[in-house]
C-alpha cells in the first residue's frame, strides 16, 4: 500500500508541470527602452536629410515694411532642384540656422538664378539682420505643396474653388505657388476656376502682401484677396472662413483648400473644411 501511494506521488509530481495552468513558462526576456528627448543636432535639427551647405554669393537684403521683417535674395546655383513650389531651404549665418520656404516660383528662380525668401527676425534668424552676414544655403528641401492630391483625377468631382490660407510668412511658399499658376487660376488658361486667399495678420502694418503684388495678381488671376487682421476685430482665419463658410464651400465637393502656418491652422481648417462638406484629403499643406 505504502509503495502504491509512493508510486502515485511521484507520477503526480511527474505529470503537474504538462497539464497544470499554473506550468512554469520560461524566463521572459525584457527590452529595456530609453525613452526621452530625441538627440538632434544644434545646427539642423531633425527636418529631413543632413543639410549640404554651400557659401552663398553676395545676397541681398531689403528692409520690409513690417518691423523686423526682410527679404532676402541670394544667387543659387541648384535651382534646378527647386521644382514645387512649397519646397524650402535651410540657411545658416554663423552658428544659426533658420528654416526657409522659398518665395519665388520655380519660373522666376530658373530665370534669375536666384532664390527669395522672407525672413522674420527670431533667435535663430538674427544674425542676417546684422552688417553683411555671411551666408550659406542647403539644397532644396521637402516636396512642396502636394496639388495633385487635391487637383488630380483621383475625385469625381473637378476641383472648382481653391481656399488659401497663410498667416505671416507663411504667405513667402503661397505666393510662389500662386506666381507659378500651379494652381490654374490664371484669367488667360480661363479654366473657370477660383481661388480665395485668406492672409492672416495682427495689424495692417504687419501684412507682407505688397500692393504691387497685389495689384499683379488680381489682373492675371481669378484670385479673391481677402486680408484678416485679427488685432482689430479678434477673429483669426479660421474664424472668418466660418463666417464665410456659406459663400467660400457653396460646391463643398469641388473645393480645395491649401494652407501654410501653424499646425494649428491646419488642425482648424480641416475642421472647418469636413464641417463643410470638403472631401477628405483636399486640405494640404507643405509640411
Amino acid at each position: 500500500m505504502n509503495s502504491l501511494l509512493l508510486f502515485l506521488l511521484f507520477l503526480l509530481l511527474f505529470l503537474l508541470p504538462l497539464s497544470s495552468p499554473f506550468t512554469l513558462l520560461p524566463t521572459p526576456t525584457f527590452i529595456h527602452v530609453r525613452v526621452g528627448k530625441p538627440t538632434q543636432s544644434p545646427l539642423y535639427g531633425s527636418w529631413g536629410p543632413d543639410p549640404i551647405w554651400k557659401p552663398s554669393r553676395e545676397p541681398t537684403f531689403t528692409t520690409l515694411p513690417p518691423a523686423d521683417h526682410i527679404r532676402v535674395t541670394a544667387p543659387y546655383d541648384r535651382v534646378a532642384n527647386y521644382t514645387t513650389p512649397g519646397q524650402y531651404i535651410q540657411m545658416k549665418s554663423g552658428d544659426k540656422v533658420s528654416y526657409l520656404a522659398i518665395a519665388n516660383s520655380p519660373q522666376s528662380a530658373t530665370v534669375s538664378g536666384e532664390l527669395e525668401f522672407i525672413v522674420k527676425k527670431s533667435e535663430s534668424s538674427e544674425p542676417l539682420f546684422s552688417q553683411d552676414p555671411t551666408v550659406e544655403i542647403s539644397q532644396v528641401l521637402g516636396e512642396g505643396f502636394p496639388i495633385s492630391t487635391i487637383a488630380g483625377y483621383g475625385y469625381d468631382f473637378p476641383l472648382a474653388t481653391v481656399v488659401l490660407l497663410a498667416i505671416g510668412t507663411g504667405i513667402a511658399p503661397i505666393k510662389a505657388l500662386i506666381d507659378a499658376d500651379t494652381l490654374e487660376l490664371s484669367k488667360v488658361g480661363n479654366s473657370g476656376r477660383r481661388g480665395i486667399l485668406y492672409y492672416g495678420v495682427r495689424e495692417e502694418k504687419d501684412s507682407l502682401l505688397e500692393e504691387a503684388v497685389v495689384e499683379e495678381w488680381e489682373k492675371k488671376f481669378n484670385l479673391d484677396i481677402r486680408v484678416c487682421y485679427s488685432g482689430n476685430s479678434g477673429k483669426r482665419v479660421t474664424d472668418v472662413l466660418r463666417d464665410e463658410c456659406e459663400d467660400v464651400f457653396a460646391t463643398p465637393r469641388n473645393t480645395g483648400c491649401v494652407v501654410c502656418g501653424t499646425k494649428e491652422l491646419m488642425e482648424s481648417v480641416k475642421e472647418v473644411a469636413k464641417e463643410n462638406g470638403v472631401l477628405e484629403g483636399r486640405v494640404v499643406s507643405n509640411f
